[in-house]
């Protein structure tokens, strides 16, 4: 978006930094399908999810002082570091998602296995469609706001899919704390679609600061 070389390294550096977030999502993710298969490699892959949070953060804090550095014009550069800083909440969230199932063992029962792979399966879609906006809005390409819409349905879908979950929950037999434990589990993993979608709220923010 921006002919500065200074802020093109912080664009390509943020580019860079998106694709370590996804990478700690899909790390959760085949933890996830691990545990769920009561496949004790799942502890190992806790460990790659740690490793791929921090290498998110040693770019988030390249970025950082590209930033600091006097990459981008003033008024802008604040918006830029709370994008960053949005951004890394993504891969944090699939870290204390990880670590909550690591230290808590919740139980998913069978009649929810179908349901929690779709929500991989949506949540995986949504990341996607979140790299293609990020980098439609690092181009200043023009379909921005039509490959926001797509990120918004993903996470609405989403919402329906853990509602969905939540409710079978609630009317199972199970006693009253296992089924709170379940929730929480359930809450925290959808915690990552809901700030991509904050996050995409947040960039169209900064899309209409410069396009003004």
């Amino acid at each position: 978006m921006f002919s500065d070389k200074k802020a093109m390294e912080v664009e390509q550096l943020m580019i860079q930094h998106l694709v370590d977030v996804g990478q700690t999502l899909m790390e959760a993710h085949n933890m996830v399908k691990d545990y769920l298969a009561a496949d004790k490699v799942f502890k190992q892959e806790s460990y790659q999810v740690h490793k791929m949070e921090q290498k998110a953060d040693v770019t988030r804090r390249e970025i950082g002082l590209r930033l600091y550095e006097g990459a981008f014009l003033p008024i802008y550069r604040t918006d830029y570091y709370d994008i960053v800083d949005r951004t890394d909440r993504i891969a944090n969230a699939a870290e204390l998602f990880c670590d909550f199932l690591v230290l808590t063992r919740p139980v998913f029962h069978d009649t929810l296995l179908e349901s929690i792979t779709a929500l991989l399966e949506k949540n995986k879609e949504t990341y996607d469609s979140l790299n293609v906006f990020f980098k439609a809005f690092i181009d200043g390409d023009d379909k921005l706001l039509e490959y926001k819409q797509r990120v918004e349905l993903l996470e609405k879908e989403i919402d329906a899919i853990q509602f969905s979950i939540v409710r079978t929950i609630f009317k199972s037999d199970l006693p009253k704390a296992d089924k709170f434990h379940l929730k929480w589990a359930i809450d925290k993993f959808c915690r990552m679609s809901d700030l991509m979608e904050d996050l995409t709220d947040r960039i169209e923010v900064l899309a209409a600061k410069i396009k003004m």
